[in-house]
């Protein structure tokens, strides 16, 4: 039962990578490694960090119904709050990943902020206090 309870409780971070840029999940596993150990270290026991295979026609028709993906690589995002498993639930970032991004992404889905207005800082977002205005 604990195991149970504990897959509601906590989120879920899923790196969707690339098909055309690796051969095996295991090499993409191995790209990713370090992002995504660096992630579960600071985020563990909130959320947990898992890879999806991309490297089937099968199940990637099933993630582009799913979840809208259809560009890889991406990163699906579901808080413990999150009532749908598949869906509405999720938020999906395409946009360049790197560790520190994100960390900025699940502090965003955390906070319940899922679009952002950027302020105009020539291409670069300086400090926190500088990412702009949640639109929810």
């Amino acid at each position: 039962y604990g195991w149970y309870q504990a897959q509601y409780s906590t989120g879920l971070v899923v790196m969707l990578p690339d098909p055309d840029a690796h051969i095996t999940l295991v090499k993409a596993q191995a790209q990713w490694r370090s992002t995504f150990e660096g992630l579960a270290q600071e985020y563990s026991p909130r959320y947990r960090m898992a890879y999806a295979s991309t490297f089937d026609a099968t199940a990637r028709e099933w993630i582009r119904k799913e979840f809208g993906v259809t560009h890889f690589p991406a990163v699906a995002l579901r808080t413990a709050r999150s009532t749908h498993w598949i869906g509405d639930g999720w938020h999906i970032f395409k946009g360049e990943i790197t560790y520190e991004n994100l960390r900025l992404q699940i502090q965003d889905v955390d906070a319940g902020c899922f679009t952002w207005q950027r302020p105009t800082t020539f291409g670069r977002i300086k400090s926190q206090s500088e990412r702009g205005i949640c639109l929810a």
